[in-house]
């Protein structure tokens, strides 16, 4: 298969290259993802890694890329809730810069009907991975209820905002939120609150993957307000 490789392991933008690798399988627990009809999403650590200072985790690929969207094209053995043709995207710990990524069931999600391909591609990572790791952490570990607690360091970041906005919906702000946050010594609620407005499209820009090496120069000289997304043909 085809996928984007680093030139002697590591380097700059110019030494991504599309060459030839061996093409994965659906391992047990495993489905095959065909990403050459569809999108993967750049993110900070694919520079990161490229440059050899973020070695990928035990087990994953050595190309890079950690989010994607596909089509589901071979179900290895013991998978029971997925089928080929589903369309899926998901985030894995590398391996997305390539035609075709094997995947544990349990790292991928539908992709609804109206989450266009690109979207879907970048919604596992910053900007739009921070509701996600919010949602996992309150609702799927904290088991989060309504008029419940909830502690959130930095809530100014992203995942705090987020997780400031869950805890509303879920019920475990009810009336005003600003009047419901305290600060760090818990004594009154903060006068000041801080609203985050994405005023940009959330998708930067779309770059065929011919053009990987231009799409990881503009991440890296800080010109990205939205996602840059990548198509592989």
């Amino acid at each position: 298969m085809r996928a984007v490789l680093i030139k002697d392991g590591k380097g700059s933008a110019e030494n991504l290259y599309i060459g030839e690798a061996d093409k994965p399988s659906a391992g047990n627990g495993e489905v095959l993802v065909q990403v050459g009809i569809k999108a993967f999403g750049l993110n900070r650590m694919d520079i990161s890694q490229r440059e050899g200072k973020y070695p990928p985790p035990p087990g994953a690929s050595q190309i890079l890329g950690v989010e994607f969207s596909g089509i589901i094209v071979e179900l290895g053995e013991g998978v029971n809730d997925w089928k080929t043709g589903d369309a899926v995207f998901g985030l894995v710990g590398g391996g997305c810069y390539a035609e075709y990524i094997n995947v544990p069931q349990t790292h991928i999600i539908k992709k609804p009907e109206h989450l266009s391909n690109l979207i879907s591609s970048s919604v596992m990572w910053p900007p739009w991975g921070f509701i996600v790791t919010a949602f996992q952490a309150l609702v799927l570990v904290g088991k989060m209820q309504k008029n419940d607690n909830v502690l959130v360091h930095a809530g100014a970041s992203g995942v705090g905002v987020s997780a400031i906005q869950l805890a509303r919906i879920y019920g475990a702000f009810n009336g005003d939120v600003v009047e419901k946050i305290t600060g760090e010594t818990g004594q009154g609620p903060i006068r000041i609150y801080i609203h985050k407005v994405w005023h940009v499209h959330p998708l930067h820009h779309v770059y065929p993957w011919t053009q990987i090496i231009e799409a990881h120069r503009e991440m890296e000289d800080n010109k990205n307000s939205g996602k840059i997304v990548v198509e592989v043909d």
